[in-house]
């Protein structure tokens, strides 16, 4: 008997008359691996006979598979397995808006992803489609057309590049037999790839030190230092700093803009002892920071060194010398295929994977 004899043995029960029964038997027979990516599937008239349909009934649950992206269909040489079926390759990014809402919901880490994700898509050879304002409405089409990918097993596994709390009771959290994997710690039994500023605040301080200032100023955003348990004084003490209480500010995510006034006020001369180091840990409020600054006088690196949250490949260009901190969201990327990967293939990855940041010249970025 031949192997495609003895594939075919494994369809199991007839399905009912119809294409829909046919499409979604052949389509478990791809996603189990009966049928392996680029091999050449049994000739039709070996499919009729196993089946028990008709031959317009499978040609239609081909041409479906086809569509989907399962198979390929080459006249009059046969049906093969599509060499990337969705279900081993396809991995979309799901963000829960677009750039289209206020850009104090759209923020630079998203922008970042949404735009390199298509390199890492190429470089790993899997598909990396975006999907945006996907927050469980249920009349949003895209939401829709991802569960029913989802529940057809026609997806190898999804990324949130954020926390999907606004997902949990969805099909697209609760789907059993799927791999998932958020850029954020998210608390809620998802494995996590994120960003560790943890090391963020323990780099730049590290940075601050080694360049010998000794007075710092930090800019964060809401809850961040709570969300890491960053205790800054014992920041300071450890690499050698102080700061003060009116030193340490935070901006809201909805008040970017108040980044200028704070460090206009900061490093206005009228002060006797100004900071001589500064952290900014968000860069959607960069050029506010920045604009406050020069209206102020402060001269960088002269006055004080400034060490600058990105999210590397960023393109934006800084008007000060900042010294860039953070982290390559192609890396980011990688590291999330890897963790899906590992889930799909019935592997253990570590249920949280931190990141630790890094130098711009430590990732060669101009």
């Amino acid at each position: 008997m031949s192997d495609t004899d003895n594939q075919l043995t494994t369809l199991g029960e007839k399905p009912s008359p119809g294409p829909h029964a046919t499409l979604h038997l052949l389509r478990r027979q791809i996603v189990a691996g009966e049928f392996a990516p680029g091999c050449r599937m049994p000739t039709r008239r070996k499919l009729l006979d196993a089946l028990g349909v008709s031959s317009v009934t499978l040609q239609r649950a081909l041409h479906r598979l086809e569509q989907e992206g399962f198979v390929r269909l080459v006249d009059r040489v046969g049906s093969f397995v599509a060499a990337k079926p969705p279900h081993l390759f396809r991995y979309p990014i799901v963000f829960n808006c677009s750039p289209d809402l206020p850009q104090t919901t759209w923020n630079r880490f998203w922008e970042t992803i949404r735009t390199f994700s298509p390199e890492v898509a190429e470089q790993s050879g899997m598909e990396m489609p975006v999907y945006l304002n996907i927050d469980g409405h249920e009349d949003n089409e895209d939401f829709h057309k991802l569960v029913r990918d989802v529940q057809l097993q026609r997806l190898a596994g999804l990324v949130f590049p954020s926390n999907p709390w606004l997902l949990l009771e969805t099909p697209l959290i609760t789907e059993p037999g799927i791999a998932r994997v958020a850029m954020s710690k998210s608390g809620n039994g998802l494995h996590a790839v994120y960003p560790d500023f943890g090391s963020f605040f323990e780099r730049a301080a590290e940075y601050l030190a080694q360049r010998g200032r000794r007075r710092v100023a930090l800019l964060v955003q809401e809850q961040m230092l709570a969300g890491w348990h960053v205790d800054v004084e014992k920041l300071m003490d450890r690499h050698g700093l102080t700061t003060r209480p009116e030193w340490l500010q935070i901006i809201g995510r909805n008040c970017r803009e108040s980044a200028q006034s704070v460090l206009h006020l900061l490093m206005s001369s009228t002060y006797t002892e100004r900071p001589d180091g500064l952290i900014l840990a968000d860069d959607n409020w960069i050029a506010h920071a920045t604009a406050g600054l020069l209206a102020a006088g402060a001269r960088v690196p002269e006055d004080l060194d400034v060490v600058a949250h990105c999210n590397f490949p960023d393109a934006e260009k800084h008007t000060l010398p900042f010294k860039r901190l953070g982290w390559d969201v192609r890396h980011l990327l990688s590291a999330c295929l890897e963790v899906l990967t590992a889930q799909r293939e019935g592997r253990k990855p570590p249920v949280e994977k931190p990141m630790a940041a890094v130098f711009d010249h430590e990732l060669s970025i101009k």
